[in-house]
């Protein structure tokens, strides 16, 4: 899902965890704070509103600890999930 700008809010954001894999785990996180985890078990909390824009070092962040790669923002890219 190439976005073709390099901020998300936080409902795109979701879209793309979801895109990769992740699941949100209901009753787990605290306040606006969400987590989200994938088959492999890699974990990610995920703060912002869904109409906020996301910080792009806060979403760099993210994606890191997601293992996708930050390619996904910039348009015409594959958006394929890093091997770690």
């Amino acid at each position: 899902m190439p976005i073709g700008r390099l901020t998300l809010n936080g409902r795109e954001l979701r879209l793309l965890l979801k895109e990769h894999g992740f699941w949100r785990l209901k009753d787990r996180g605290k306040g606006s704070h969400e987590i989200w985890v994938d088959a492999s078990g890699r974990q990610v909390t995920v703060s912002a509103g869904m109409k906020d824009d996301i910080p792009l070092g806060t979403l760099q962040s993210i994606l890191r600890q997601a293992g996708i790669d930050k390619s996904v923002l910039v348009k015409g890219s594959k958006g394929k999930k890093s091997k770690k």
